[in-house]
């Protein structure tokens, strides 16, 4: 893996995120810190993993709840139906209703699988909020998951911004660029989910169509080694497509149709693609009209990615 360098000037500050490759090829390690708002909760040091430290500063003022980044779109009332290969079902429903985490005002997000049996397995809340560059981040989830149908629940990876000194992170950025590397969250020694922009002009299909131009990330965490996995996120969708790595293993989620929010506060079933194929270029203002240029914005992210 190449050693990377990458810059973000955002609305108020400055992120920056560096990774350096280790000799035997494990994942990068991830050095990121953010000035020019308020520090962290009283109480909280930089959060610091095997090497690494992570210090990302939050002014609630610069956040809103319209994410409208075309890569993660939230628009309330539309709910994201997929399925997998085990023939689990799961369904994504941005909510109306916000959520103040650590004072910054976020999107509720509920997420549900089911074992094909329609027993539940996964139970999740997840909290996000977009800064005024367009970066979508990642402020925490409450979930309670089963392993195997009939099993007990655990909470395990649930962690809250604020809490324990846990720490928020980017799920998708103002303008991504293959290099990037970027912490999704970073509860120590709990949650540390990083991802790695690895595309940006890829062509996916799963049942609900066929999208173009959508980023690729390779998502991985310290804590499961070689159990990465491969995102796909397609313009006025999100995430459309999760692939278990290697791909040999022939482990994939996906879209299958989407619930769109409808003006009378009801919901309109899109349905499946039966045949033939939807170009996400075609889906002007994305969702019901939910969506505009994360980079139109008066301060716009500067990304600038240097490789050894």
């Amino acid at each position: 893996m190449i050693k990377v360098s990458v810059t973000a000037t955002a609305m108020v500050g400055a992120l920056t995120i560096t990774a350096c490759a280790s000799s035997n090829g494990t994942s990068p390690k991830v050095d990121a810190s953010m000035e020019g708002g308020p520090s962290e909760p009283v109480g909280c040091a930089a959060g610091a993993d095997a090497g690494g430290h992570y210090n990302p500063t939050i002014n609630p003022a610069d956040f809103t709840t319209k994410v409208d980044n075309p890569y993660f779109p939230l628009v309330p009332g539309t709910i994201f139906h997929l399925t997998d290969t085990d023939n689990n079902i799961v369904d994504i429903e941005v909510k109306s209703e916000t959520t103040r985490i650590s004072g910054v005002e976020t999107v509720v997000v509920h997420d549900t699988v089911k074992f094909p049996s329609g027993e539940l397995s996964e139970d999740t809340t997840d909290w996000f909020a977009q800064d005024k560059a367009g970066n979508v981040w990642y402020f925490g989830e409450q979930t309670t998951k089963k392993s195997v149908p009939g099993g007990p629940s655990n909470p395990l990876g649930s962690w809250t911004y604020g809490v324990d000194c846990a720490k928020p992170g980017i799920v998708m950025e103002a303008h991504p660029k293959v290099g990037d590397t970027y912490r999704q969250e970073f509860y120590a020694g709990q949650a540390e989910d990083q991802a790695d922009v690895i595309g940006l002009d890829e062509m996916v299909t799963v049942p609900y169509g066929t999208f173009s131009h959508c980023i690729k990330t390779r998502d991985y965490t310290r804590f499961s080694p070689g159990a990465d996995e491969n995102k796909y996120y397609c313009p006025g969708l999100g995430n459309i497509k999760t692939v278990d790595l290697p791909v040999s293993m022939n482990k994939h989620e996906d879209l299958v149709s989407v619930t769109s929010p409808v003006a009378d506060g009801g919901s309109l079933d899109s349905g499946s693609l039966d045949s033939g194929s939807r170009d996400s270029g075609s889906l002007e203002g994305g969702l019901e009209g939910g969506l505009s240029d994360a980079g139109s914005g008066p301060q716009d992210a500067a990304v600038d990615a240097a490789h050894d």
